[in-house]
């Protein structure tokens, strides 16, 4: 795939930021940078690179979530059937790491994943939750998420 994980985690960066910008009118997101090995031991201006994307400290106060996204081949709809019937699927080692990083910035994982052609899918709370980002960010107010 290339640069296409670099170019879907942009994607990514901009969705979540038009939508908490409800809440947050300046909140600023992006990648992290370099992503992947370079985001777990580094640390940018008193904030800890964990996950894929990055919320600027200054302009973003309440964000609740460590999102990790994965655009990846091995998302087909059968692994995505198999991750919401919560059998074997490599969604199911996203998730861990998902769930990993949010532990370390005591955080919620927030996964957000597709394959080639496919829309962006989410969870929040594992296997068994499995919802399009799409109806996620047009039916939940941010408010709401952080009265949960």
């Amino acid at each position: 795939m290339g640069k296409a994980w670099k170019q879907a985690e942009r994607e990514v960066a901009k969705l979540l930021q038009e939508w908490w910008r409800v809440l947050e009118p300046q909140a600023t997101f992006m990648r992290t940078p370099g992503s992947g090995a370079w985001a777990t031991s580094h640390s940018i201006k008193g904030f800890t690179a964990r996950g894929d994307i990055l919320v600027d400290p200054g302009t973003c106060h309440y964000w609740p979530y460590s999102v990790e996204i994965k655009f990846r081949q091995t998302v087909t709809p059968a692994s995505i059937k198999h991750f919401e019937e919560g059998k074997k699927s490599p969604i199911n080692g996203f998730w861990k790491q998902c769930c990993d990083a949010a532990e370390k910035d005591n955080q919620k994982p927030f996964l957000i994943f597709r394959g080639n052609r496919q829309p962006w899918r989410a969870s929040l709370l594992g296997p068994g939750d499995v919802f399009l980002l799409d109806d996620f960010l047009q039916s939940v107010e941010p408010m709401d998420v952080l009265r949960k």
